[in-house]
């Protein structure tokens, strides 16, 4: 998909980090609120990796969890990827903070 194919979503700037890598992943093109036009309200058509849509491909995946400083495994498995993400973004830790958990509790996050 091309930057122009892509929908556009008007973030207030700055963006953080981690919530850069979450539009990122949604596959939408991020553009400073500032620009948005006048009148224009943000609408919820952009697929949540948490809902589970399968939109963002494996790369989109891979790219928010390194942009966020997760730990994972390059070889995970889409929904493997999914599943942590969706964990991840569910605890609202950093991804130092993700990476210090203990296995069990990733795995208690990851499957609730």
């Amino acid at each position: 998909m091309s930057k122009d194919e892509k929908p556009i979503h008007y973030e207030p700037h700055p963006v953080s980090k981690e919530r850069k890598a979450e539009l990122i992943a949604q596959g939408v093109r991020i553009v400073d609120a500032a620009y948005a036009p006048a009148g224009w309200q943000q609408n919820d058509h952009v697929d949540s990796l948490e809902a589970g849509t399968g939109k963002a491909s494996v790369s989109e995946l891979r790219e928010a969890l390194a942009a966020a400083g997760v730990d994972f495994d390059v070889k995970a498995k889409k929904s493997d990827l999914q599943m942590l993400h969706a964990a991840f973004e569910r605890s609202g830790l950093t991804g130092a903070e993700w990476n210090n958990l203990a296995d069990e509790d990733k795995a208690a996050r990851i499957e609730s």
